[in-house]
């Protein structure tokens, strides 16, 4: 969804960044009580300052679109459970 409403590539160096502002806002949107920006930034090696940033800026991007139908889920889980089984499981 962000590569389709942004256009930017994520790259090695925006991966850690983007994968910590996606949790923190999933876990807002999903958890009825969720941990503070404090916590987050503590455990992702970033200022808290720095993740406020990061996610504005993501939902921004993202134009505050960040439902997600259940089949998308569903169809992602598979997927990383087809391309991934060994690795965790072996």
């Amino acid at each position: 969804k962000y590569i389709k409403y942004t256009n930017n590539k994520i790259t090695a160096n925006r991966i850690h960044r983007l994968l910590l502002a996606i949790l923190t806002i999933a876990s807002k949107i999903y958890e009825d009580r969720s941990f503070l920006n404090t916590y987050y930034a503590s455990v992702g090696g970033v200022s808290l300052r720095e993740l406020n940033f990061l996610e504005k800026s993501l939902l921004n991007d993202l134009d505050w679109n960040v439902y997600v139908l259940n089949d998308e889920i569903k169809n992602y889980h598979i997927n990383i459970i087809i391309n991934y089984y060994d690795f965790w499981f072996h």
